[in-house]
């Protein structure tokens, strides 16, 4: 009897996992989480958020991915990051420009970025 395990492998995720990490992310994972379809979002919506969320995500060995032995797809992800009490410590690839954002997706920034300033 074989177990789900035999059928996929888990490792930790690398910045070379992003190409496919972000493609996921925005063509099956934007189109199934709820929040993105009750704001109608679209792949060019959240692109800069869920690039800034894996970017910083793949400097340590927290993230995961999970690959389908028999294709060698990617079927999931995980991404972990590691916040601060003092800010300077964290590690940023690129500021996170929320001002320039639509409305729907600066309410979802701020379900996922408690510490960004909300602006109108």
């Amino acid at each position: 009897m074989s177990s789900v395990m035999d059928k996929f492998t888990t490792r930790s995720a690398t910045p070379s996992d992003a190409p496919a990490i972000l493609e996921s992310a925005l063509s099956g994972f934007i189109n199934a989480c709820s929040h993105s379809k009750a704001l109608n979002l679209t792949r060019a919506d959240v692109h800069e958020l869920i690039r800034w969320i894996m970017e910083n995500s793949l400097h340590d060995h927290y993230s995961v991915v999970i690959h389908e032995k028999a294709s060698g797809k990617l079927v999931g992800f995980r991404l972990y990051s590691v916040s601060h009490r003092d800010s300077s410590q964290d590690f940023n690839t690129f500021e996170l420009d929320v001002a320039s954002m639509n409305k729907n997706v600066k309410i979802l920034c701020n379900c996922f970025l408690f510490h960004t300033s909300r602006t109108e």
